[in-house]
């Protein structure tokens, strides 16, 4: 018999509670659609969106670091499906999803640019009172939220309002325009639906958009809805399978691999990479290294710095870096690190 310290397995998810923390990152950065963090939280990555009010539009990247007085490093912008690996005189323009990487502190001012100011008054209304649901208000409680979760089943919603101590707990049917109209939705930073049914998921969120909530989260179970909700011009989107598949890949990556995120469905890889004694790229500065196609060096952290693509750091033995890759070519860098 095994007990929980003494087990063969390698690596443990628990997909709820991935998904939990994945959402309460994001809901908590206006505009962000996924919140991931780096170099042990000294870096974050931010997938996020550009408005039509946003204050970099018409600004080249590098106007937008220069005027703001902002250290950033967009690392992927996707145009109507196609990829751009942008370069500092390449701007944004609105639709356009990117992947920022910056200090934690920069995060929410560059968001602010983006169109996505902080709100004077957070709240967030969950519709599901299920695991993923509840673990989200517990996240969020005493983080400046008001929160109001939806439940339809009555007995979850008593043993919930239970558990939540500073969550408003609803006994009602997410799908119902006139609750969701009298409880104020339009008037909500975020709205997330999460419950067990990726229809109700999509159908609600389609919902939310039309009462005029301003982010809305779409969980889906289903890798298979995924294309759908996307059609349906859901932005933020949740899929449990593919935070799961990013887990088995960074082990499958090897052991150089600190943290993998994979991005826009699968499409292309960040990673966190061990520089080792043996790798090529030992005593070569970032702008001088070559990679494969699609493949870039993004940022460079050592036991005490971290710098960004621009600063053009020398890569050292133990030092780690942020990688973007074209996920059919990622296979190609195993010889570079």
């Amino acid at each position: 018999v095994y007990s929980p310290e003494n087990m063969p397995i390698d690596v443990l998810i628990s997909p709820e509670r991935e998904v939990a923390a994945a959402l309460a990152q994001a809901i908590q950065i206006p505009g962000a659609s996924e919140v991931n963090t780096l170099a042990d939280g000294r870096l974050t990555l931010v997938a996020g969106h550009v408005s039509e009010d946003a204050p970099l539009l018409g600004h080249k990247l590098q106007e937008v670091e220069s005027t703001f007085g902002l250290s950033f490093h967009i690392m992927a912008i996707f145009r109507s499906s196609r990829l751009i690996l942008p370069r500092s005189s390449d701007h944004l323009e609105v639709g356009d999803t990117f992947y920022l990487l910056c200090t934690p502190e920069n995060v929410r001012e560059f968001m602010a640019l983006a169109g996505f100011p902080e709100q004077s008054e957070n709240n967030a209304m969950i519709i599901g009172g299920g695991n993923v649901g509840v673990e989200i208000c517990r996240q969020l409680e005493g983080d400046k939220y008001r929160i109001k979760v939806v439940e339809k089943d009555t007995n979850r919603a008593n043993d919930i309002a239970d558990v939540l101590e500073e969550t408003i707990v609803l006994e009602g049917d997410g799908l119902d325009r006139s609750l969701l109209m009298q409880e104020n939705a339009a008037d909500f930073s975020v709205m997330a639906y999460v419950t067990d049914n990726d229809s109700v998921n999509l159908l609600g969120s389609v919902l939310a958009r039309e009462i005029g909530a301003r982010d809305v989260f779409t969980l889906v179970s289903d890798p298979a809805y995924v294309s759908l909700a996307q059609s349906l011009k859901l932005e933020n989107i949740i899929c449990p399978q593919e935070m799961t598949a990013a887990h088995i890949l960074q082990k499958m990556r090897g052991e150089n691999v600190r943290s993998l995120h994979a991005i826009h469905d699968d499409e292309a890889e960040v990673m966190e990479m061990a520089v080792t004694e043996q790798s090529p790229l030992v005593g070569m500065a970032v702008k001088d290294i070559t990679l494969p196609d699609m493949c870039r060096i993004a940022a460079v952290i050592s036991a005490d710095d971290v710098w960004l693509y621009r600063d053009n750091p020398v890569l050292h033995t133990g030092d780690s870096v942020v990688l973007f890759a074209w996920a059919r070519h990622v296979q190609k860098l195993k010889d570079f690190f």
